[in-house]
């Protein structure tokens, strides 16, 4: 059974929680939820340059200098089930999806501005969703795409929720550019990532010297903070129209934390539909293809093959964990948003009506 959605650049999210709906109500045992960016290149490319969106050099997600967003292409995949499901079956458990909200403020001041409460009232029930305070997660994977707007108004958001007790914070985007549907999904997979390895990357993007706009933006490769409990992160992803998403994940590499949720999980499932918190959810498998939209089918055959891992090659893996030493991880385009960047003015001389 398929189901196919439109959140704009919270679409990954999106898919990742009516997933867990899904296991929640019985519906599925596995799901695979993914998202794909592969867009029509110069209509992409004439659309953001018509809303100022593009910045003038590489992405800079929360510097201070930053001016706009970088796009990329690419897919990624999650593979969940159901945390009891996974640990009868001997499945490796990634990471355990704890809790997560969705979220539109559509109503806001405009459906292309980012808005303040609505991100707000995301993170709150998220963090309800899985029983914890905000202040119980390490890091959160921001949606932060380099833009002035959106960065400030995700970091006005967070001090609002936060205060003081602000977690570590970073973007994906300065890496592998901002894949629009598939940036959630994309995020995810980097904090799995960061949790399995102790180590949370740098964010980065652009030859620039200005600083990071809030202290806690991580800026060189950090050990993951050691605490009592099990390593915990959030991801955020924000979309045209005011789609808000934002997901708690856990890793616990010695399992214990992870047998306990089942337990619990299994007395969740005899409650009444509605009744408490949705069962964890396992995530038991990741892939990711960085680059060329033309090549994302090689990901829809890895999946149909059973074979969830990262392709192989290294101009396949997205290099999540630094800058791509040869750029190709942003993949060729057919216009270059920056060295060919598109002056509004310009775009009915380009592409004339009839």
């Amino acid at each position: 059974r398929r189901l196919v959605l439109d959140a704009a650049c919270a679409s990954g999210l999106y898919a990742v929680r009516l997933a867990c709906d899904a296991l929640a109500l019985g519906t599925a045992d596995t799901v695979v939820a993914g998202a794909v960016c592969a867009p029509d290149l110069p209509l992409l490319h004439l659309s953001f340059s018509d809303l100022g969106a593009y910045g003038r050099g590489a992405s800079a997600p929360f510097r201070a200098d930053s001016t706009g967003i970088l796009t990329g292409e690419g897919a990624a995949v999650v593979v969940l089930r159901r945390l009891d499901d996974a640990l009868r079956d001997g499945d490796e458990v990634l990471a355990v999806i704890e809790g997560s909200a969705l979220v539109n403020d559509g109503a806001g001041q405009h459906p292309l501005v980012p808005g303040q409460a609505g991100q707000r009232t995301c993170y709150d029930l998220a963090y309800a969703d899985a029983g914890l305070a905000p202040t119980d997660v390490d890091y959160i994977e921001c949606h932060a795409t380099g833009t002035p707007v959106g960065d400030r108004t995700e970091l006005a958001s967070l001090t609002a929720a936060f205060g003081e007790r602000m977690p570590l914070l970073g973007s994906v985007k300065g890496n592998i550019g901002h894949l629009l549907t598939a940036a959630g999904i994309t995020s995810l997979i980097k904090v799995v990532l960061a949790m399995r390895s102790g180590t949370i990357p740098p964010t980065v993007g652009g030859a620039t010297d200005a600083p990071f706009l809030h202290p806690r933006v991580v800026g060189a490769p950090t050990p993951w903070p050691a605490t009592d409990g099990p390593r915990r992160a959030a991801v955020s992803a924000f979309g045209f129209g005011g789609a808000n998403a934002h997901l708690v994940v856990s890793h616990d590499p010695a399992g214990e934390r992870a047998a306990g949720a089942a337990e619990a999980t299994a007395d969740d499932a005899a409650r009444p539909t509605g009744s408490g918190r949705l069962p964890a959810v396992a995530v038991t498998g990741v892939g990711a293809y960085v680059g060329a939209g033309a090549r994302v089918a090689d990901l829809a055959h890895a999946e149909g093959s059973g074979d969830i891992a990262a392709l192989a090659g290294a101009d396949t893996v997205p290099r999540l964990h630094g800058t791509p030493a040869d750029g190709r991880a942003l993949g060729p385009i057919a216009l270059d948003p920056i060295g060919d960047r598109i002056p509004p003015r310009d775009i009915p001389h380009l592409n004339p009506a009839p």
